[in-house]
């Protein structure tokens, strides 16, 4: 399944799993709900200043009520760059979504065909002659 798969389906799902009351806490359910609109809102939506701004603050609030929601002991490292840190990276880098793996992927691909299969350890000597 993509991400924008998985993505469709978490826009539909939490937001209706919110309304049945299968999120009985409301502070879960707003935190959730505010990830989903986030996640649509900079994968659909030219950024602005303002809209930044107006975003990280939804983000440090949703952070707020992760903690108090589920305890500070919690939270992941996911949770913590995306609350915490994500709305600075925003204001000083952009939208994370138009950022481009293609060339990473593309060394990675040289740099397993350089590997021997089945050494863990280290690279073979003769491994980065291509």
């Amino acid at each position: 399944m993509s991400g924008s798969e998985l993505e469709l389906i978490a826009m539909v799902t939490i937001p209706v799993a919110v309304v049945e009351g299968l999120v009985p806490c409301k502070k879960r359910a707003a935190v959730a709900l505010a990830s989903v609109a986030i996640t649509a809102l900079l994968q659909g939506t030219p950024l602005t200043r303002k809209l930044v701004e107006k975003i990280s603050g939804i983000m440090r609030l949703c952070s707020t009520l992760f903690d108090s929601a589920f305890g500070s002991h919690a939270a992941t490292y996911k949770k913590h760059l995306w609350f915490d840190h994500g709305c600075d990276d925003l204001m000083a880098a952009g939208n994370p979504a138009e950022y481009s793996t293609s060339m990473f992927e593309s060394e990675y691909r040289l740099l397993k065909r350089g590997l021997r299969l089945g050494n863990t350890r280290a690279p073979a000597k003769t491994a980065f002659i291509l």
